[in-house]
């Protein structure tokens, strides 16, 4: 079954996920706290249309930089205190929920050189290139997404992920596992080769980088 991806629920989810990771390792947190999703799928989205033209609108998509950015500048509820799952309005106006507020900057790493600079000290998140049916059936040796492999391949776009580990030893293949995020059915884990013939499928690295 071909992927289809909602892009927003992805761009909200590798933020808030990225933010949680983070904040547990350098101890901002006592336990990893889920941030909500939902709260930015119902208003960094708007925050980004308000500064735009009709005419960008409707091709208008959430990516998990803004969600950052969101952050840093309005603060967070954590998913408890905004949850709202499968509401088709948002939540009373004067509903106004507990904010975790954090300070921090969104780093972009230029490349996979740099990028894995940072995977020592934290998860990453970047856009995966998606191909169907290669990513359903992960096509390769012991079941690693190699990307376009035959004819008959469908290019379905880019998808953001958070980039948990990732593997390089001299005279394998270079390996990263991606975490996928989807809004009607279980995150799934992948194992994306880093080098393949048609390029690289892990692009436009970037992170939260928080300071207290």
């Amino acid at each position: 079954m071909a992927h289809v991806f909602d892009q927003d629920y992805a761009a909200a989810a590798v933020a808030v996920n990225l933010l949680s990771h983070v904040r547990l390792i350098l101890k901002m947190d006592k336990a990893y706290t889920n941030y909500s999703a939902q709260y930015l799928l119902d208003n960094a989205c708007s925050k980004k249309e308000a500064g735009q033209g009709e005419t960008d609108r409707d091709s208008s998509k959430l990516t998990a930089k803004d969600c950052l950015e969101f952050v840093f500048k309005e603060g967070i509820p954590k998913e408890d205190d905004w949850t709202h799952l499968g509401c088709l309005s948002k939540p009373p106006s004067a509903y106004n929920p507990a904010r975790v507020y954090m300070k921090g900057k969104v780093i972009e790493p230029e490349d996979l050189n740099e990028a894995i600079i940072f995977m020592v000290q934290q998860p990453i998140g970047a856009k995966l290139h998606v191909f169907s049916p290669e990513l359903d059936d992960h096509v390769g040796e012991n079941g690693i997404y190699i990307g376009r492999s035959s004819d008959e391949t469908r290019y379905v776009g880019l998808v953001e992920v958070m980039i948990v580990a990732m593997k390089r030893i001299t005279g394998e293949q270079p390996i990263a596992t991606v975490k996928m995020y989807h809004k009607n059915k279980k995150d799934t884990l992948v194992t994306v080769a880093l080098d393949t013939k048609s390029g690289p499928l892990l692009v436009d690295f970037f992170l939260p980088l928080l300071s207290r």
